[in-house]
């Protein structure tokens, strides 16, 4: 089980943006050199911090710092869904949405993985031929409103209301 999360942030210049990572570029790797979203395996540690969220939240916000220095913190989240796994389809990962603007989001600092991080608009992250397509497609059922592809894995989604 695993976990992703699109923070999302308006730029007056270029729109709305997401923080993504250039993945390695290495072949033991999956999608090495590919553009996603922070995210990563949940650990016993995600199961042991309270909160409101479960474990696959906590995880996808201990992700977010890890890899890019960014907390994220609870009121900021605005939506999440689970997703059958794209590499083991027995297994489920969550796609979680959060909200910053600008002012919020400190400096971006990419940790031990990686090759670049950046503020990229999200019209070039859904175009990119070198994004993850599962973030790409999860991320549109959020721009959508909806889940459906998250209902069609048989999955539990939630919708959280401010």
């Amino acid at each position: 089980m695993g976990a992703s999360l699109a923070l999302l942030v308006p730029d007056r210049t270029r729109g709305l943006c997401a923080a993504v990572i250039q993945r390695d570029k290495r072949p033991d790797i999956a999608f090495p050199g590919c553009w996603e979203l922070p995210g990563g395996g949940v650990e016993a540690q995600d199961y042991l911090r309270p909160g409101k969220f479960g474990a696959e939240v906590r995880c996808a916000r201990r992700e977010m710092f890890e890899e890019l220095s960014i907390l994220v913190n609870e009121s900021d989240i605005v939506w999440w869904a689970r997703y059958a796994s794209v590499r083991k389809p027995d297994r489920y990962n969550a796609f979680v949405v959060a909200q910053a603007t600008p002012d919020s989001l400190a400096p971006m600092s990419l940790g031990s993985e990686g090759r670049r991080a950046a503020l990229m608009p999200v019209a070039e992250f859904m175009q990119h031929d070198e994004a993850i397509g599962s973030h790409q497609e999860h991320l549109a059922d959020y721009l959508r409103g909806n889940s459906e592809q998250a209902l069609a894995f048989g999955a539990l989604t939630h919708r959280l209301v401010a």
